[in-house]
């Protein structure tokens, strides 16, 4: 017997043949709607990642570099304590 992983079976040609139509359509759409949600998790960590590195560098900043960007210091700490997930 042999042992397939999950990249296996999805990709797994023979799989599809043997199953009827309506089956195939099924796995098809399942294997879109994974790749579809994975991009949309991977997008998301990326924003969330950035918003760190973001708020870290303001938290960073002082006074001078601040008034630059149009800041207050209670403004730039303000958001520099927000969460990754919060806009």
């Amino acid at each position: 017997m042999s042992r397939h992983n999950c990249i296996d079976t999805m990709s797994d040609a023979g799989l599809s043949s043997s199953l009827p139509l309506s089956w195939q359509s099924w796995l098809s759409d399942g294997k879109n709607l994974l790749v579809l949600e994975l991009t949309r998790a991977v997008a998301r960590l990326r924003v969330w990642n950035q918003r760190v590195r973001s708020r870290r560098q303001l938290a960073e900043m002082d006074e001078r570099l601040l008034r630059d960007i149009g800041l207050s210091a209670e403004q730039a700490l303000r958001e520099a304590g927000k969460p990754f997930w919060m806009d």
